[in-house]
């Protein structure tokens, strides 16, 4: 769905390409040359990996530089194979577009945000995220899929991502928002001295602490936890704490320490005034014509084949639909001040700049503010009123396609 994966060592014969094609890419002022690019590889070093550029050329026995502008990303030659490179195999090194990490850089994450992946899959972002957020923060992966929700699963725990859970819902409708116990504020008042404590005397009669019978309403809930346990395949249920489809083992010890407490004491986990999520991204589904990778399949499949998929216009009224969706629902999922980044791998103005008008026309408290990311980055910026909105191409940013447009929620 987003460029993470897109980094490619295919090139398309762009003579082949249908009259149709080339009338849409002149129509979204895309030039057919951005298909006959040849793109590097880009890895990202793993959280703590402590890997030289040395120790990369070492290890893929070829140059390696240095991405400026995006911290621990490097580029590699386009046909280094990545899979069964021991470092990859490892742990210490992540396949995933440096565009990608450029939508990430854009939502400007602090180590004590609580961040929602709204469309999580296949997860490369999510363990990005994973690693900037601290000790008091979290991260979020939504996806509607159970298979590719269980793909994520395996990355987490591939790279020992901490801070990080996963849910299995629809992103278009998904109520869950940063819960108390994972936004609880730590206490700052000090354990009374053990010498002030008053001791008590023991008592000489045996008590017995009856257990509350739960209400009806927990009742319920606890028969619906169990019914959504067995729709799942057994290596499913294994991870699941609570409501969540996978919970990181650090995130797990703070669950259940929080809410055992606080059924067991009657009280409630101090928590943020509005539980939003400080930051939200949404990488939506989208027609993947920004992926050179993907367009260069339909050499094989077959050109009369991509253009009954891509100018299905059902099936493209259907990806904007869903795409509003998507932001809209992160968008009211985001705190007041908070920042979301909404972003596809498509050329397309339709998936792209109508997307971000609708939204600035649908919500009053929206506003388009700049993604931040370095100039020397390459990307191209919209036309006004959008110029804040920004686009990687071969060309100019020598990475896949990928659209970027960053938000924030005004107080008012």
């Amino acid at each position: 769905r987003s460029a993470e994966s897109a980094s490619s060592t295919f090139a398309v014969d762009i003579t082949s390409f249908p009259a149709s094609f080339k009338t849409w890419l002149h129509d979204n002022d895309v030039p057919l040359e951005v298909y006959e690019h040849q793109l590097p590889r880009y890895v990202r070093l793993a959280k703590s990996s402590g890997l030289s550029v040395g120790d990369l050329e070492k290890a893929f026995d070829c140059k390696v530089a240095e991405v400026g502008w995006c911290p621990d990303f490097y580029s590699l030659s386009a046909d280094v194979p990545l899979a069964t490179n021991e470092l990859f195999a490892n742990a210490m090194v992540h396949g995933i577009d440096v565009s990608s990490g450029a939508a990430i850089m854009a939502l400007q994450v602090a180590p004590n945000h609580h961040v929602l992946d709204l469309c999580c899959a296949p997860g490369a972002k999510l363990c990005m995220l994973a690693d900037l957020v601290g000790s008091q923060g979290s991260v979020t992966g939504v996806d509607v899929s159970r298979e590719r929700l269980a793909a994520c699963r395996k990355l987490l725990r591939k790279y020992n991502c901490e801070r990080s859970r996963l849910l299995l819902e629809d992103g278009t409708t998904m109520e869950t928002r940063v819960p108390d116990w994972l936004a609880a504020v730590p206490s700052t008042t000090p354990p009374e001295p053990a010498s002030k404590v008053p001791k008590t005397e023991p008592s000489t009669t045996t008590q017995t602490r009856s257990k509350p019978r739960p209400s009806d309403a927990e009742l319920e809930a606890m028969k619906q936890d169990r019914l959504r346990r067995r729709k799942l395949p057994k290596q499913d249920r294994l991870h699941l704490v609570g409501n969540m489809f996978y919970c990181s083992p650090d995130l797990q010890k703070e669950y259940h320490s929080r809410t055992i407490k606080s059924s067991s004491d009657g009280t409630a986990s101090e928590a943020t005034a509005d539980q939003g999520y400080d930051r939200v991204i949404v990488d939506a589904e989208c027609t993947h014509d920004g992926s050179i990778k993907h367009i260069a399949k339909f050499d094989q499949w077959g050109w009369a084949s991509f253009e009954r998929r891509f100018f299905d216009p059902t099936r493209i009224e259907g990806l904007q639909s869903l795409q509003r969706s998507l932001l809209a629902r992160g968008y009211a999922l985001l705190k007041s001040g908070g920042r979301l980044v909404y972003s596809t791998c498509s050329f397309s103005k339709r998936q792209n700049e109508d997307i971000v008008t609708w939204l600035l026309s649908n919500e009053p408290t929206a506003r388009l503010e700049p993604a931040g990311i370095p100039a020397e980055a390459g990307y191209v910026n919209c036309t006004t009123p959008l110029e804040h909105c920004i686009k990687f191409d071969p060309i100019h940013s020598g990475t896949s396609g990928l659209f970027i447009a960053c938000f924030t929620k005004t107080q008012s």
